[in-house]
């Protein structure tokens, strides 16, 4: 089972090659960004976001089922007690890229799951054991500086119009309880 095809295969030859634990492989790689190599490579997070679409996506299930599936395990390691700043900050950022390239529907992602999943796993974040510094930068990175947005602030975009009204509204109330400390 350990041929050398096997780490050339694409994704979807392997999965079909047989069960995998896809959502430990997802969190060992998710850890993997706190390495001290990866914080020195500043194309590490959107490599790795990158990875995430082509590669885990599609081994999540259909495009309703599979940003959930990753974005839980996104949340799963942020939430750890054992996750320190800097991999959560990884981990943050790389939910950012992932908003930046999953604004539209891919084959392997519905834009609306992944901004209903997104929603969840900043509850999470919210809901996270956090000092007040880091609750404040990430409600100051959201929200964006000098007229530029983050690509969370600005997910719902290409939505229609009542959507884009609620994605905006939820962001204005998350950043609000990020900074004052008040759960959602």
């Amino acid at each position: 089972s350990g041929s050398a095809s096997d780490s050339t295969a694409s994704p979807l030859a392997r999965r079909k090659q047989g069960p995998t634990d896809w959502p430990s492989k997802l969190r060992t790689d998710i850890r993997g960004l706190c390495n001290p190599s990866s914080f020195m490579d500043k194309h590490a997070i959107p490599n790795f976001a990158n990875r995430i679409c082509a590669e885990y996506l599609q081994m999540f299930g259909a495009p309703e089922q599979a940003p959930y599936g990753v974005l839980q395990q996104l949340q799963s390691v942020f939430v750890d007690r054992a996750s320190n700043s800097g991999l959560r900050k990884s981990i943050f950022f790389t939910f950012n890229e992932l908003c930046a390239m999953l604004k539209i529907d891919t084959a392997h992602c519905s834009a609306k799951f992944f901004r209903h999943a997104g929603w969840l796993f900043l509850k999470a974040v919210e809901a996270a054991h956090l000092d007040a510094d880091e609750r404040h930068s990430y409600a100051v990175f959201v929200r964006g500086r000098g007229g530029r947005s983050s690509h969370i602030w600005t997910l719902a975009n290409n939505a229609e119009p009542r959507h884009r009204q609620d994605w905006r509204k939820r962001m204005e109330r998350w950043c609000a309880s990020m900074e004052t400390g008040v759960p959602l």
